[in-house]
């Protein structure tokens, strides 16, 4: 049914690990995180027909103090070389100042090219010509920062200088002619957009079973309706870039949300959608700081299932029986393409309850355990993270010992078998007897003593007494 002062997305796009399902949901979540809505029958109704509006308006409020930051995040991810013009009728449509985003992408071009931006006054002339500022032709070739794109959108839809989009937004990908299109009733010919990161799924086949063309490379285009939703889910799951062109993002998965909007059908309420943004968001920070070290699948994991913050959204809310996220890494070769993809399931039976309640008889003795086994891993002074140095360096005398400790605390995860929480902790006891004995860098005398502050709040070295002073993370900064 039509609709002229809400907005209806239809959820025809599968709920699956592909990235287009990824980023989809996870722009729906954020536009539920800003108005009411109700679902039916795979479509989500927001009465207002502000909608759009309110989710800019309030993932800046709820990005707080590091919304500077995660811009200067997203300009790490570029539109691929042939999005210009599509990009630019889109700012055309939704009032972005051409003015203001070429002041700005000539001040990001002389902040990347040290204070020279001869290099980028070609792409001006682009910019001005696709904006209408000026007469002839250019090129469409311009790789544009995607956080300078994300910047201009929330400014003209918090400003409501952008028109409010109301009506139906068909998610259900449609196969034409060779091309795969979201939305296809708005996608008008000239209005179609497609950049790098919507097309990462053509070379894994996920989003193309049900096509046929699962061993095919096709193109992904989507309206400008739907391209303001991927933005959104862009910026939300964007954690940050690492090593040789590498990226991160976290999201939840699909289905986790598929059935949160089912089993809240009537009343899918923005406050507790919150909830849900602000444990991804604290989850994010601990993917950031082990990010500095390694990209392996099992210790990146480490960060979600120890983390005190998701336990307790777990255990307090009782709307909550699990959270379930999928961690993606992205990489550009010439391309962007999907690097690594795993989901990490919790549940709200923590399986080191078993272990911490042998720890002490006290529940301050458990939960400074329980910290402890968290700052081991989530910490950036954990002596574990410091060992096998930035990017699994490994040349420390006690590197082997500690990679083989978190090994050993994911397999516990896994399993729930207290043997390998003990290998963690005699692998964590062997690494500060490497450093202990070591005559090497002062830095493994400071790691031994922080491994013999973890070990004694985990009650190993004869004492379940954790003092303040034993604690390696700051608890006031919630770290």
């Amino acid at each position: 049914m039509e609709q002229t002062s809400g907005l209806t997305l239809r959820l025809g796009i599968s709920s699956d690990d592909s990235l287009l399902s990824l980023l989809l949901y996870e722009g729906i979540l954020r536009m539920l995180r800003g108005s009411p809505a109700k679902y039916n029958y795979n479509e989500l109704v927001f009465d207002r027909s502000d909608a759009i509006q309110n989710a800019f308006r309030v993932f800046k409020e709820d990005t707080g103090e590091r919304w500077g930051e995660l811009l200067d995040n997203l300009n790490q991810i570029t539109t691929d070389i042939n999005s210009w013009p599509s990009i630019a009728r889109y700012f055309k449509r939704i009032g972005v100042d051409c003015k203001e985003f070429l002041e700005d992408y000539l001040a990001y071009c002389e902040s990347r090219s040290r204070g020279k931006n001869d290099k980028c006054q070609d792409n001006a002339e682009r910019i001005k010509v696709y904006c209408g500022l000026s007469e002839g032709k250019a090129s469409n070739k311009l790789v544009l920062p995607l956080g300078l794109v994300f910047k201009h959108t929330y400014k003209a839809f918090s400003s409501q200088q952008a028109t409010g989009i109301t009506g139906v937004i068909n998610l259900e990908p449609v196969y034409s002619k060779g091309e795969i299109i979201i939305d296809k009733e708005a996608a008008g010919k000239n209005e179609r957009i497609s950049f790098g990161l919507l097309k990462t799924d053509r070379y894994t086949g996920l989003n193309l079973w049900e096509f046929n063309r699962i061993d095919q490379q096709t193109t992904l285009y989507v309206s400008w309706r739907a391209f303001t939703i991927f933005l959104l889910g862009i910026a939300g799951s964007y954690v940050r870039s690492g090593y040789q062109n590498e990226h991160l993002l976290l999201f939840y998965k699909p289905e986790y949300l598929s059935s949160y909007m089912t089993g809240r059908a009537s009343n899918i309420d923005p406050e507790f959608t919150g909830r849900l943004i602000q444990g991804k968001r604290t989850a994010s920070d601990s993917l950031q700081e082990i990010y500095n070290y390694t990209n392996m699948p099992e210790i990146l994991s480490l960060a979600l299932y120890t983390l005190p913050s998701l336990r307790a959204l777990l255990t307090e809310q009782e709307d909550f029986n699990e959270l379930s996220f999928n961690i993606v890494i992205i990489k550009y070769e010439k391309m962007y393409k999907r690097y690594s993809g795993w989901t990490v399931e919790l549940s709200r039976q923590d399986p080191l309850d078993k272990v911490a309640r042998s720890m002490g008889s006290t529940a301050a003795a458990k939960s400074s355990f329980k910290q402890a086994v968290a700052d081991s891993v989530t910490c950036p002074e954990s002596p574990l993270l410091q060992a096998i140095g930035r990017w699994m360096s490994l040349r420390e005398p006690d590197s082997h010992k500690a990679l083989n400790s978190l090994i050993q605390l994911y397999r516990f995860y896994m399993t729930g078998s207290p043997s390998y929480f003990y290998d963690y902790v005699r692998s964590m006891y062997e690494a500060m007897e490497k450093c202990e004995s070591s005559e090497e860098a002062r830095g493994c005398r400071w790691r031994a003593m922080q491994y013999r502050k973890l070990l004694l709040c985990m009650g190993w070295i004869g004492s379940d007494k954790c003092s303040r002073e034993l604690q390696l993370c700051d608890r006031q900064k919630g770290t």
